[in-house]
């Protein structure tokens, strides 16, 4: 017979083919081709569905508000004059505050798909007063994001200069060197005293600070309350050289008299 053959009968029943006596009943899977099954193999195989799943996690509120972020500036809201008209758009109802509604409709419309709870998670870190509504305040604070250094180091010089004792704390002694509260109307008419209206000129900074990060109002100003003032100011300012005449001049920083 030629090389490679044989005149004798071939058994095709080999060992490769399935046992008859193996029973797949219905509950029992068989495992799917391309996979091993041999003794000692480690199962690390997953379906598409099952590596999808376990992959997804929940968000962090700054990913969800970079989002948001990202979609505004696509639409050129990148400084205050875009982000005041994205906020007009928003507010359909002209009531300046987004009811959560208008929020989640906004988002829609940025075809930003985040579902009910992530909305509403994003809804209410914007919504820091809790109030129920964004106000433009608000949304531009948030979205404004943190001071430049060239600010930051124009709002610590007017901090310096109205601490006058050094002490790291603006009170009412350093007040009453720099702040004339003889002159007011309400003191000059006897309505108040000149230390009722240094404590409400020492809470218009303290405000801020008690919404956006923790509430400690005891007339005495912080750094930290000082910045969170002027980042609400900042926010509305896109030029810092416009930023930087209007702390000189507030601020006299060259002693003009």
């Amino acid at each position: 017979a030629p090389f490679g053959t044989s005149d004798e009968p071939v058994d095709y029943s080999t060992s490769l083919r399935p046992n008859r006596d193996v029973d797949l009943s219905a509950g029992q899977s068989m495992q799917a081709a391309g996979i091993p099954s041999w003794p000692g193999q480690p199962q690390v195989y997953t379906t598409e569905r099952q590596a999808s799943s376990s992959s997804d996690t929940k968000r962090s509120i700054n990913q969800l508000f970079d989002l948001l972020k990202e979609k505004l500036s696509s639409r050129g809201a990148r400084g205050f004059v875009g982000l005041a008209r994205q906020f007009k758009i928003m507010d359909d109802d002209g009531s300046k505050n987004l009811d959560f509604n208008e929020f989640k409709k906004a988002l829609k419309d940025y075809r930003l798909d985040l579902g009910d709870e992530d909305t509403r998670r994003l809804f209410n870190y914007i919504d820091v007063d809790r109030s129920g509504s964004i106000d433009y305040e608000e949304f531009i604070h948030r979205l404004r994001g943190e001071l430049n250094d060239v600010r930051k180091q124009l709002i610590i010089q007017a901090y310096n200069k109205l601490d006058r004792n050094g002490n790291g704390i603006v009170d009412l002694e350093d007040l009453k060197g720099v702040y004339k509260a003889d002159s007011h109307p309400d003191v000059r008419t006897g309505k108040k005293t000149e230390d009722e209206v240094l404590c409400e000129f020492l809470d218009t900074f303290e405000t801020h600070h008690a919404l956006y990060k923790e509430d400690t109002r005891d007339h005495r100003v912080s750094i930290e309350e000082f910045l969170e003032y002027y980042s609400h100011v900042s926010a509305s300012i896109d030029d810092d050289r416009y930023f930087e005449l209007m702390m000189k001049n507030s601020w006299n920083f060259e002693n003009k008299s």
